[in-house]
């Protein structure tokens, strides 16, 4: 009997491509700059007069929705210039996964440190900038790995903790930086990695190099690297040997085989159940 997949590897559809991905984390961080800038640009014009007027005021109740606001307001060319760099490479790295995502991460970042700000700046003083939501993705970035069991974005959580977790004020030291708005956004891009965390099934050691064996024997050339033949878990009817001479073909090395399990417990309960049924005729 002859193997026969139920789907052909025309219709298997491949996994997101990287470029596209990388490209459209890009993209969404050039338009977010942009977006920034031109704020910028129209808060100088009015002699940096958004920033009291949508800026974050601690304790008034109709300041509560520029949490919102806050984000896209810088005081200087400075202030906004310093935020634009890392914003580009910490918003890319945590957009390249997902977009959507990194959507729920910004807007919960955006809310929880925009509250926090809120709640515990001093009174008469407004909040504004980037750095708040900038400090959240970099939490983001920094246990993402970790919680996705990934090493590549393990090692780029390392690398950006290591490169820009000084840039950030976490305690009262300066005043006139909002000490309030890092912290808060740092735990809440933390808090992020963990509750948007891949949730990948447990698999036994038999497995992982069952997965192998069949990469290897699935490989499709001219196609995504990661393409398998049963991308989708269809079902293939074969028979023992017929597995057998698959393993062999990749040079595995067969310790033992047998062309019927020994499934001792099975036989067992089948041989008690043959002996009640035998039991019950009689």
């Amino acid at each position: 009997m002859p193997v026969t997949p139920t789907a052909n590897i025309a219709d298997m559809v491949p996994p997101p491509h990287r470029r596209n991905r990388a490209a459209c984390a890009a993209m969404t961080m050039l338009i977010i700059l942009a977006v920034i800038w031109l704020v910028q640009f129209a808060n100088v014009t009015d002699h940096y007069a958004l920033g009291p007027e949508f800026g974050i005021q601690p304790h008034v109740l109709d300041s509560l929705p520029d949490i919102f606001a806050a984000p896209f307001l810088h005081m200087s060319w400075s202030h906004i210039e310093g935020n634009s760099l890392p914003l580009l490479v910490l918003g890319f790295l945590a957009a390249y996964r997902s977009l959507v995502k990194f959507a729920w991460v910004t807007i919960l970042v955006v809310m929880t440190s925009g509250l926090f700000v809120w709640l515990t700046a001093p009174m008469g003083s407004y909040t504004v900038g980037a750095s708040a939501v900038i400090a959240g993705w970099l939490g983001y970035v920094m246990l993402r790995g970790f919680f996705d069991h990934r090493i590549s974005d393990i090692v780029i959580g390392v690398i950006a903790g290591l490169v820009y977790l000084g840039a950030f004020e976490f305690l009262p030291n300066n005043e006139g930086i909002s000490w309030q708005g890092h912290l808060s956004g740092l735990i809440a891009g933390m808090l992020c990695a963990w509750f948007f965390r891949t949730h990948h099934p447990q698999i036994n050691y038999t497995e992982k190099k069952l997965r192998r064996h069949l990469h290897r024997w699935c490989w499709v050339p001219g196609r995504h690297a990661d393409l398998l033949v049963n991308m989708r878990r269809e079902f293939f009817r074969a028979r023992c040997d017929e597995v057998r001479d698959a393993l062999a073909s990749l040079d595995a090395s067969i310790v033992t085989w047998a062309d019927e399990p020994e499934a001792v417990e099975w036989r067992q309960s089948e041989q008690i159940r043959r002996q009640e049924t035998a039991a019950i005729d009689s």
